[in-house]
């Protein structure tokens, strides 16, 4: 998962806005199997999956050195990045 992430965060165009739910998008299309791995853990777990995994896949995504070069906002509205000269 954590190479799946970084993948994608890598292709996001320096100084764009992106948040959770654009990498949780781009993981289901391009890392389905990442992704239905990851979340099959939680099945037993919890009894709202999807909000657990997702919720998880944020916290994943805090891991890695988004910062320095585009701008991360955990679980908004964001769905695709979005650039500006900021």
């Amino acid at each position: 998962m954590q190479k799946a992430i970084q993948a994608i965060i890598d292709e996001v165009p320096k100084g764009c806005i992106f948040d959770s739910h654009f990498v949780i998008n781009e993981l289901i299309k391009r890392f389905s199997d990442e992704y239905f791995e990851f979340v099959g853990k939680f099945a037993t777990n919890s009894p709202n999956v999807t909000l657990t995994a997702h919720g998880q896949i944020g916290q994943e995504i805090n891991k890695h050195d988004v910062i320095n070069d585009n701008y991360f906002f955990p679980l908004t509205t964001i769905r695709i990045p979005v650039c500006h000269n900021l």
